[in-house]
């Protein structure tokens, strides 16, 4: 295993680190550099809570050879500090409910961050889209949405309280003679080489 002198700038500090060609990001950011938000949920690229930005890039870093960075600009959770954007995200998570174990909550915020930096207003869809590739097993994933929705219409002034706590593939509420029904997403993921593909399906039951 050839190892070789990384330089690379990590929350906005300089690091040069002597790394062997095995070496991922992950073992580097958590045991060299103490950046524990950076978690190891799967170490195989299926669960997002070792997400980090890599020069304005969303990137798993479970999967990526600390050599490839070299040169790069690395940002986690924790270089999200001093951000307005994230620190409204952390409120809005507080009041909607959004992180329980807390596990994920990192990996979130962080895709989240890479979402806004690109597309400051984006649509309930491209919020789930950006979201697809981190798993969250307490939630059900829509107080997430919510959250990052609130922030958004911070961000833009707007008022933005239309559709709030529907769920995003419920039909339009029924008439008082139809029956009622209650409406549950289930996400579905399929994992593959070379990506992630999300199917949402739309359950019905009669109440």
């Amino acid at each position: 295993m050839a190892s070789k002198i990384v330089n690379m700038r990590v929350n906005g500090r300089d690091e040069a680190l002597v790394v062997s060609s095995l070496t991922t990001l992950q073992d580097v950011l958590r045991d060299k550099l103490d950046y524990t938000s950076v978690k190891d949920g799967c170490s195989q690229g299926g669960c997002g809570s070792c997400s980090v930005i890599i020069d304005g890039e969303l990137r798993l870093s479970c999967l990526t050879p600390v050599q490839e960075v070299h040169g790069s600009e690395v940002t986690t959770l924790e270089g999200l500090n001093q951000s307005n954007s994230i620190t409204a995200l952390q409120s809005q998570f507080i009041e909607k409910y959004a992180a329980q174990c807390g596990f994920c909550t990192p990996g979130m915020m962080v895709a989240i961050k890479a979402l806004l930096d690109k597309n400051p207003s984006p649509s309930r869809d491209e919020i789930s889209e950006a979201l697809a590739g981190n798993i969250c097993r307490c939630t059900g994933y829509l107080p997430i949405i919510e959250a990052v929705e609130s922030v958004v219409a911070e961000m833009s002034g707007a008022a933005g309280d239309s559709g709030k706590g529907r769920c995003p593939c419920a039909p339009p509420a029924a008439s008082e003679n139809a029956p009622q029904q209650l409406f549950a997403c289930q996400v579905i993921e399929h994992r593959h080489l070379g990506g992630t593909s999300v199917a949402r399906r739309r359950l019905g039951f009669d109440a």
